[in-house]
């Protein structure tokens, strides 16, 4: 069909409440798009427990804690995907943002775009919805990491996740993604 399959990182820490309906909403919109979800444990086995068997999933556990960063970079060494996206553990995808996938790659198509980013009412700067852009695309000077697609070729050329930054990792690696030469872009309708 044409479409890059993505894999979804999504790093959690005994927070089956909320990972399970993260879970579910992706596993809707699969049809949309091909998905893989990399959940990646930073906390108790059993939290976990009832992603193990399900097609498309991989849980990774990690032996201790390794916080959101960590956790980013334990499910990178899973990944192959050309694209990735970091999620966290409690965003739900609804049923009229089946198309998620589409409308955040749809950037993509310029290779000199390293990272993009939705909307959501729960986030600072031009992502906000209330920020006043309605629509489309626009390029922007960060991104903020609860939710976004990385070019891994990109973020790989930015030198990787940042595990020693607690905190505003997402802000420092929009700095080097943009060093390194690649646009940043906020999806605003989706």
């Amino acid at each position: 069909n044409g479409m890059t399959p993505l894999d979804v990182i999504i790093p959690t820490f005994n927070n089956p409440q909320y990972l399970g309906p993260c879970v579910e909403s992706f596993l809707r919109s699969r049809p949309a798009w091909p998905l893989r979800l990399i959940i990646v444990n930073n906390g108790h086995p059993q939290s976990v427990d009832p992603f193990r068997e399900i097609p498309g999933i991989e849980v990774v556990d990690c032996p201790k804690n390794l916080g959101w960063e960590g956790g980013l970079k334990a499910g990178l060494e899973h990944s192959s995907g050309e694209f990735v996206v970091f999620s966290n553990d409690d965003i739900f995808v609804h049923r009229a943002s089946a198309h998620w996938a589409r409308n955040l790659m749809a950037p993509m198509k310029h290779p000199r775009v390293g990272a993009v980013g939705p909307s959501s009412n729960i986030v600072m700067g031009p992502q906000n919805i209330f920020a006043g852009v309605v629509a489309g695309s626009a390029f922007v000077p960060f991104l903020i990491g609860f939710f976004v697609l990385v070019r891994r070729e990109a973020l790989d050329r930015a030198g990787g996740i940042d595990d020693t930054l607690p905190g505003g990792d997402d802000l420092d690696l929009s700095i080097r993604l943009r060093q390194a030469g690649y646009f940043l872009a906020a999806r605003l309708d989706t």
